[in-house]
Formats: structure tokens, C-alpha cells, sequence
């Protein structure tokens, strides 16, 4: 029989909402739902492409790069760690006014509370290697 569910692991407790392990600046979604076209023309011949992305109504857009995966998927690389991204939430891309499509995230890289963690150390091992938006330009 299903068990009652047992508690997740929580990020660690710190005063206030800032804490770095709220703060993610990568992430995956499902296949894009494309409003106009079915990628963009740029993203599919640059496998890359820059835009804005919000997953709440009334935030602000974030900047970011959209990396296409074969299977329609795209890794979203923000120019800022962003707060509170979550798996399930809509992504929602931009460029200037136009609404471009929306994916599920289904998945997060790792938090800023990590990245800082693993600073200390000598070289960790990055999660899922091999997963990521590739090692393309930085913008």
C-alpha cells in the first residue's frame, strides 16, 4: 500500500529569503510549446539563442540563452541566479513583446548554495555531466 509520504530534505534554514540555495541559474523544461514557429528560425540554426524568461505573472523577465536539445527540449541558462525556481512551473519566453512558447521546467542545476560549496572544495564531480547546455559561447 502507498505509505504516508516522508519529508523531503529542505534546504538549509537561514534567516530571510535570500539564502543562495534558493537561487538557480539553469534549467530544463519539457518540449517548448512554440507560439509562432516551431523553433524559432535562430535557435534551431545557432542552437542557441538569447531572450528574456519569467515563470510567475508579475515578475520581471530575466535575461537568458535558450539551448535547443534534439528532442525539443531547451536548457535555460539565466544571466543571474533567479529565486525560487521550481519543477512544474512554466517558463515562459520572450524576445522584446512577443510571447515565443512556454515549457514545464522539469529539472533545476544546481543551486547557487551548492556552487558555493563546491568552491571551497578541490573539484567536485558535476551532477548529471554530460547533461548540460553543452560548453558553447558565454554570453
Amino acid at each position: 500500500g502507498a505509505r504516508a509520504s516522508r519529508p523531503l530534505p529542505s534546504a538549509p534554514q537561514a534567516p530571510g529569503t535570500d539564502h543562495p540555495a534558493l537561487f538557480r541559474d539553469l534549467l530544463r523544461t519539457s518540449r517548448v510549446h512554440w507560439i509562432a514557429e516551431e523553433p524559432p528560425a535562430a535557435l534551431v540554426r545557432d542552437k542557441m539563442m538569447e531572450c528574456h524568461f519569467r515563470f510567475r505573472h508579475q515578475m520581471a523577465l530575466v535575461p537568458c540563452v535558450l539551448t535547443l536539445n534534439q528532442d525539443g527540449t531547451v536548457w535555460v541558462t539565466a544571466v543571474r541566479p533567479v529565486r525560487a525556481l521550481t519543477p512544474g512551473q512554466f517558463a515562459v519566453f520572450y524576445k522584446g513583446d512577443e510571447c515565443l512558447g512556454s515549457g514545464k521546467i522539469l529539472r533545476l542545476g544546481p543551486s547557487a548554495y551548492t556552487l558555493q560549496k563546491g568552491k571551497s572544495k578541490s573539484r567536485v564531480a558535476t551532477e548529471g555531466s554530460g547533461d548540460g547546455p553543452g560548453s558553447g559561447p558565454t554570453f
